[in-house]
């Protein structure tokens, strides 16, 4: 997590060829690991590079910061060229956000 946002970005392949999607919205679902029943969306939209910022609750990030372990699933809702993804279920790091 950076400061209260969750951070990354999103890509495609062309041919084979990684290309950063420029144009589009993520939704990102945060839990508590002993709270997987109350989830947190929080939408992004795509910018430069690909990447995107996510909102955080206040009361995720002193989660976070208690060292209590978080999960997350970033969805790519698609575009009229790029497809609908789903990033798949990770645990939250201090340091590059959502990792697989």
């Amino acid at each position: 997590m950076l400061g209260e946002v969750v951070r990354g970005f999103v890509e495609g392949l062309i041919d084979g060829h990684s290309e950063p999607i420029l144009s589009g919205t993520v939704n990102v679902v945060l839990w508590l690991a002993d709270q997987p029943d109350h989830q947190v969306l929080s939408i992004g939209t795509l910018g430069a590079g690909g990447r995107f910022d996510a909102l955080v609750t206040h009361e995720l990030i002193t989660a976070f910061e208690n060292h209590v372990k978080i999960f997350g699933d970033v969805f790519y809702l698609g575009t009229g060229f790029w497809a609908p993804s789903r990033m798949g279920t990770s645990a939250i790091a201090m340091d590059t956000g959502i990792r697989t």
